[in-house]
Order: structure tokens, then sequence, then C-alpha cells
């Protein structure tokens, strides 16, 4: 999430883009200082054209999932809180990557995945034991709940752990 927030999706976003959010994360939080409510910012707009607007399939997919009753719980959050941008911006999901060795590293993506640069860059990064394994034809979302994509990432699930846990 960090390197979104930084450097939008595929690391393409201006980077006017980040120093305006930062701006606006300040401003939020002198006004929470002052009283004022703290102001949320949506994961997925309400408004499908934002989403569609971006012109990723990664973002379309994500509303159609998390907008729909595929995908929508009325308990999940649906935002955050814009004051924790500068957080946000500085998390790395994968700076301790290599620490994680000697247990076993798995990262299923799929080949259409507009996110599957991050899992090659942890793999990348990671010790042994690790493997990307990668399931042809799926995008991101389609590992969420697609049969045919589901089946072949708990099938290799099983495979992996079962010959690296095992004893």
């Amino acid at each position: 999430m960090g390197s979104v927030i930084r450097e939008g999706l595929g690391r393409a976003q201006d980077p006017a883009v980040l120093t305006a959010l930062l701006d606006r994360a300040a401003a939020a939080r002198t006004a929470e200082a002052r009283g004022e409510a703290p102001e949320t910012v949506a994961w997925i707009p309400d408004d499908a054209e934002d989403m569609l607007a971006t012109g990723t399939r990664q973002f379309r997919e994500t509303y159609e999932f998390y907008r729909t009753p595929r995908g929508y719980h009325p308990r999940a959050v649906q935002g955050w809180v814009l004051r924790s941008a500068d957080q946000l911006a500085q998390y790395d999901s994968y700076a301790m990557i290599r620490l994680i060795a000697p247990r076993p590293l798995l990262m299923i993506v799929g080949s259409e995945a507009e996110t599957a640069y991050f899992s090659r860059e942890a793999i990348e990064r990671a010790a042994e034991p690790k493997e990307l394994f990668v399931i042809d034809g799926a995008t991101h979302i389609d590992l969420y709940d697609r049969d045919e994509h589901v089946t072949a990432a708990v099938a290799k699930l099983t495979d992996f752990f079962g010959k690296h846990l095992a004893g």
C-alpha cells in the first residue's frame, strides 16, 4: 500500500499527487487538533466513474468486487483517516522480508495481475526457501474467488507447505 500511495499503481503517478495528499493530511491533522471531526477518504469511491477514470483494470475490478454483492460486506471498513496519509506513504511491506527465512515463503500471483510486480520484487529480496507461483490468466481480484484460479492456488499451497513444513 505504501508504494501505491507514494507512486501509484505501476509507479506512474506524478510526484505532485503525493505532495498534494501530504498537504491535505497536514491540514487534516491541524483541523483535528482544533476539534474538527477526522476526515476520511474512501478506499473505493462510491462513484464508479472515479474508479473507471484511472484507466486500470485493477481499480475497475476492485470496484466490481467490493461494491457489489460479490465481495461487499456492510461491516467492512470503507475508508481511511486522511491524517494518516504520511504513515501510509512510509509503509513498506517488504522492508524486512529477508528475515522471514528460514521459514518458507510462497507468493501467488495471477499472470494478468497489475500488482504482480510487488510479489516479483518481494521474491527477489527474500531469502530461501521461496517461490513465486504464477496462475495463468488470473488477475489480482480473480484470485479472491474465481474457482478455477483459487483451486490452483490451494493445490500449490498444499504442495509447497506440505513439502517445506512436513516433519
